[in-house]
């Protein structure tokens, strides 16, 4: 083996050395948890297949979404979204201090639910709300709300102490009945931590 061809081998097997290495600790950074503003964790433990677990520890809930949904913190407000040329599909939650004690029933009513049920979970009381989403339209000098007509939308609420948590998971578009089981799977996955 001539001398270029030795150093042409050493030099290729370099970069593939430092190619892996850099894959690998690439990889490594994705799995680990991603903390934003402190209050927020989204990590992807191995038990859950994938799934990412979002926790937020100033309103003391967490809960999982599929792999390929893009998460983010908005102040207070968690939101993930994922999107196919058929359908659309969003989960938001919202943490809300509420020193005035505002009803459930109340927090919800802009929503316009078409369907609403008191629900218990691990020992708190909240609502579960189904309807469908709603756009905004103006007409006749007013601002109007709307149902789309392809959509749904899937809430629970609940008060825990002075503070609000709503869940919510909209879904639009034409094959948006498909998404309705993962939406059920994300809401009912909510759970307090400490």
């Amino acid at each position: 083996m001539s001398k270029k061809a030795l150093i042409t081998v050493v030099i290729i097997g370099l970069m593939v050395i430092i190619t892996g290495a850099l894959l690998l600790s690439n990889r490594d950074e994705a799995s680990a948890p991603i903390e934003t503003e402190d209050l927020v964790t989204i990590s992807r433990p191995p038990e859950l297949g994938g799934w990412q677990l979002i926790e937020d520890t100033k309103f003391h809930y967490a809960f999982e979404i599929p792999p390929n949904w893009e998460a983010q913190v908005i102040g207070d407000d968690i939101e993930a979204r994922f999107r196919t040329d058929t359908f659309r599909a969003v989960v938001s939650v919202n943490g809300f201090a509420n020193p005035e004690n505002i009803g459930l029933r109340e927090w919800i009513e802009s929503s316009r639910p078409s369907e609403v049920r008191e629900i218990t979970k691990e020992g708190i009381k909240g609502l579960r709300y189904v309807g469908q989403e709603l756009v905004e339209s103006y007409e006749d000098g007013d601002i109007q709300l709307k149902a789309v007509k392809e959509s749904y939308l899937l809430g629970n609420i609940f008060q825990v102490q002075d503070q609000i948590v709503d869940i919510q998971c909209s879904v639009s578009g034409p094959n948006y009945k498909t998404m309705i089981p993962t939406c059920e799977k994300i809401i009912g996955g909510l759970r307090f931590i400490q």
